[in-house]
């Protein structure tokens, strides 16, 4: 799915509005989610199975330092839970619901 595409699929979920309350500028929330989707889908592939990330280490010490607050550090991170939570992601969220620093696990591959 294009960036684009899941950006504006987020603008309806629940944890949009959050989001956007820890960001000054829309372009720049847009900006980070967008970037916080690519960073993620380009370390997919080497992510280990049974290991479980935080947004940060999803996201990559690049990202983090660009988007430097405390405050979009938990934008990023309520923006990667809801790339999880719709899919757009083949992660799942391994941490318990009252949790809020979230882990994420890739999802097993079926085996034939």
């Amino acid at each position: 799915m294009s960036k684009v595409l899941t950006w504006h699929r987020f603008t309806s979920h629940h944890s949009y509005a959050r989001y956007m309350s820890l960001f000054k500028s829309e372009t720049r929330a847009k900006e980070a989610f967008e970037a916080s989707y690519e960073a993620i889908w380009d370390v997919i592939a080497v992510l280990q199975e049974k290991a479980s990330y935080n947004s940060e280490a999803l996201c990559g010490p690049e990202l983090w330092e660009k988007y430097p607050s405390p405050g979009q550090h938990r934008a990023i991170g309520v923006a990667v839970s809801a790339m999880v939570e719709m899919g757009f992601l083949p992660l799942v969220c391994v941490s318990p619901s009252k949790v809020t620093n979230k882990r994420y696990g890739v999802i097993p591959e079926i085996a034939d």
